[in-house]
């Protein structure tokens, strides 16, 4: 009898194209314990061998760094680099979850019936600016709207944490999420890709656990 726990975890990295009738076509896919830049750098290696080098106009990851430096490292090729919308306002919501807060004072009005609505309301504000913001198209409207956002957050003590998360990890990057700065690729959405990564995840993760309850029930 072997315990589950002797299995390492698998994870899905999927490379997607975009065919020439704008859906996201699955190209290959790498099942590994990890993700790291070594194990993507293999990845890469054998598309490569296969493929030659492809030198795409952009390239679309999650957050993290190590796709994209292997990819640049293998294809020795830098596209224009974007980030992955899901994975962005995943990352929004769980930071304005943890990182908006509001004062004990208000909390005790809140108690006496005063001002109910601000802890439920101030967090779904704030993520609609956030939205408002992202999906700007004109990059003039975009850099006035992100400076006035800003100076709200950090004016209001209840955002003045989330504004320097902010400022400190998406401000600079805002080259790689704004609709704005990606609007002469003819992109400014990743549905095409979430929708078959959910599809891919969803059958995949479904029949992993089946076949490992299955595995469990025979040992």
């Amino acid at each position: 009898h072997r315990d589950l726990h002797s299995f390492p975890t698998r994870r899905s990295s999927d490379l997607m194209v975009v065919d020439e009738f704008g859906s996201g076509f699955p190209a290959a896919w790498c099942l590994s314990s990890h993700e790291h830049t070594t194990a993507m750098t293999v990845f890469f290696d054998i598309i490569k061998h296969n493929t030659g080098t492809i030198t795409p106009e952009w390239f679309m990851s999650d957050t993290a760094n190590q796709y994209y430096n292997a990819w640049v490292g293998v294809m020795g090729h830098r596209p224009k680099k974007l980030l992955c919308l899901w994975h962005v306002d995943k990352a929004w919501r769980e930071n304005i979850k943890e990182k908006v807060t509001i004062s004990s004072h208000k909390k005790d009005h809140s108690a006496k019936g005063e001002d109910s609505a601000t802890e439920d309301m101030i967090g779904p504000k704030v993520y609609k600016m956030l939205r408002t913001v992202l999906e700007e198209t004109s990059e003039a409207t975009f850099s006035d709207l992100l400076e006035k956002m800003l100076q709200v957050l950090e004016e209001n003590a209840a955002t003045s944490s989330f504004c320097k998360y902010f400022v400190s990890e998406w401000v600079p990057r805002a080259r790689e999420w704004a609709f704005c700065y990606r609007r002469e690729l003819g992109i400014t959405t990743n549905m095409y890709v979430e929708a078959f990564h959910r599809t891919f995840k969803h059958n995949y993760c479904t029949r992993r656990e089946s076949s490992t309850n299955e595995w469990k029930h025979a040992s």
